[in-house]
C-alpha cells in the first residue's frame, strides 16, 4: 500500500489522499508501515508531510520544510466500507 501510494503522491502531487473501502478497518495495523514507506519512497511526501514528532528530520523533509507551506495529507475515509452504500442511497435524492 505504501509503495503504490508513494507513486501516486509523486505523480499527482495532490493536497489530500483519502483511503476508503474495506482496508480502512485495518488502518491501525498498516498505517505506521505505510507512512514509513511513503517517507522513504516519495520525495514529494517527505518534503510536504505534516509534522510528525516521532520522525527524524532527515533528507528532503529537513531541507524543504523551511521553504514550503504545502502539506500532503493522507487520511482514512470516515464512512469506511459503507461509503458506497451511502452514495447509492443518495442517488434517488439528486
Amino acid at each position: 500500500m505504501g509503495i503504490l501510494l508513494a507513486d501516486l503522491v509523486n505523480i499527482l502531487d495532490l493536497d489530500m489522499f483519502v483511503i476508503g473501502g474495506g482496508v480502512v478497518s485495518a488502518w491501525d495495523s498498516f498505517a505506521p508501515k505505510m507512512f514509513a514507506e511513503l517517507r522513504e519512497r516519495s520525495l514529494v511526501y517527505a518534503a510536504s508531510a505534516p509534522e510528525d514528532p516521532l520522525s527524524k528530520k532527515e533528507g528532503a523533509s529537513a531541507q524543504i520544510s523551511a521553504y514550503t507551506r504545502k502539506k500532503t495529507i493522507i487520511t482514512r475515509a470516515l464512512l469506511g466500507s459503507d461509503a458506497g452504500l451511502y452514495g447509492a442511497a443518495r442517488i434517488p435524492m439528486s
